[in-house]
C-alpha cells in the first residue's frame, strides 16, 4: 500500500505522460510504479550513463530531495 503522496504524485507523473497513462495510474497507482521502476531498472542496465533517468535517480537520493519526500509523506499521512 501506498501513502497517499506517492500515490498523487505517480498519478501526477503518469498524467504528464499522457491522459491514458493517468487514468491507468489512477485505477492502480502501486501497479504503475512498480512498472515504471522496473523499466528504469532495465533502462538503467543496457545504458547507463547515457540515460538521462540516471541523472534523475541520482538526485533524488539528494539530501534536499529526500527530506521533501518526507515532508509529503508526513504531511499525507496525518491526512484522513
Amino acid at each position: 500500500m501506498l501513502s497517499r503522496a506517492t500515490e498523487r504524485l505517480v498519478v501526477e507523473v503518469f498524467h504528464l505522460i499522457k491522459k491514458e497513462a493517468g487514468e491507468k495510474a489512477e485505477k492502480n497507482p502501486e501497479a504503475c510504479l512498480i512498472s515504471m521502476l522496473r523499466l528504469i531498472k532495465e533502462e538503467l542496465r543496457e545504458n547507463y550513463g547515457r540515460a538521462p533517468v540516471s541523472d534523475a535517480i541520482e538526485l533524488a537520493s539528494y539530501d534536499g530531495d529526500l527530506e521533501e519526500a518526507m515532508r509529503l509523506l508526513e504531511e499525507t499521512s496525518l491526512e484522513v
